[in-house]
């Protein structure tokens, strides 16, 4: 994939780091990845960002998307797990690209779903990296829109 590793930023607030608000000014973003992140990727990053985000959050989209999914997948009787998907303008709404499902066996709360929502986010993306960026290549159809595509 990179024959150079690039540079990785960790922050809380990327909307609100200079460095990344000035690489995203002239393209050197190439891909987002948002992981328990609290905050909605502000559309300048995700325009700027030339392969695109990805996102993992704890809950199988579309039920149960933005805070407290493994609340309300309990309340609601919902599927519980994890997605990897990609990201768009919307919240929790981009191309699904893998989902790991569980079922409530009657005593699980929402402590016990929230590790397991996590545990599922970690394996779907130790399970998915490689053949996203390795074996195949990331095409840009339209604004929004991503396909994997096998080499």
């Amino acid at each position: 994939c990179w024959h150079i590793r690039p540079p990785v930023i960790q922050t809380s607030r990327p909307d609100l780091d200079p460095l990344i608000s000035e690489w995203a000014k002239v393209n050197k973003i190439d891909l987002l990845l948002s992981i328990f992140f609290e905050y909605r990727i502000r559309p300048f990053l995700l325009d700027s960002a030339n392969i695109g985000g990805i996102n993992l959050h704890p809950s199988v989209l579309p039920h149960n998307g933005g805070f407290h999914s493994s609340f309300w997948g309990l309340v609601n009787q919902t599927p519980l797990g994890a997605t990897l998907m990609w990201m768009d303008e919307g919240l929790d709404t981009g191309g699904i690209i893998a989902q790991k499902i569980f079922t409530d066996n009657g005593v699980l709360n929402a402590n016990d779903v929230r590790t397991l929502q996590r545990q599922f986010c970690k394996e779907l993306f130790e399970e998915n990296i490689d053949d996203l960026f390795n074996e195949g290549y990331i095409e840009k159809l339209e604004v929004g829109r991503y396909e994997i595509i096998k080499k």
